[in-house]
């Protein structure tokens, strides 16, 4: 029996510390991998240490937390690929229908907007074709949390509109 877990209050930190390391690891991510195609799952070393873990409908994504401006205009962008079981969570101060644009993006993604422990709305994003722009991809619900994960983990984990999503803080905020 899969048992949903409620999403916890995390505790606020002050903007502008600790966002140092985040940002190095960033940029040396994004600047690793190879030339070639699109790779949608990464058996490489994972980004970087996980700060939160997301259970949708059971299944477990230990993710990454992209939770200031600079951070969540960053978001995936640059990298060459996502590690299976793997995610990117955007954490946002109010529920609105937060757009994601898929500026530098060298893979295929699923995108699953979140609030109120469910999911509202999710999409399977692709990567721009070369020389083309990059795509947008809105909600039609408001969320206060987006999930980016590797494409194909949504329909492999049969995920839809009210699957019941629970966010558990690894350890202490970063």
């Amino acid at each position: 029996m899969t048992q949903e877990i409620a999403p916890t209050p995390r505790p606020r930190k002050p903007r502008g510390r600790g966002l140092l390391i985040p940002l190095l690891l960033l940029s040396v991510w994004g600047g690793c991998g190879e030339g070639g195609g699109p790779s949608p799952a990464l058996e490489a070393p994972e980004p970087a240490e996980a700060q939160a873990r997301v259970v949708i409908a059971g299944a477990r994504i230990d993710c990454e937390v992209m939770d200031t401006p600079a951070l969540r205009a960053q978001g995936l962008s640059g990298r060459q690929g996502l590690p299976r079981g793997r995610g990117m969570l955007f954490v946002f101060d109010r529920a609105e229908r937060h757009a994601f644009w898929m500026k530098d993006m060298h893979f295929d993604i699923d995108i699953i907007w979140i609030t109120g422990g469910e999911i509202v709305d999710l999409v399977h994003a692709r990567a721009p074709s070369p020389g083309a722009p990059p795509p947008t991809y809105t909600p039609d619900s408001a969320a206060e949390y987006v999930l980016e994960v590797v494409a194909g983990t949504a329909a492999e984990r049969g995920w839809a509109k009210g699957s019941p999503v629970g966010i558990e803080w690894l350890g202490e905020r970063p």
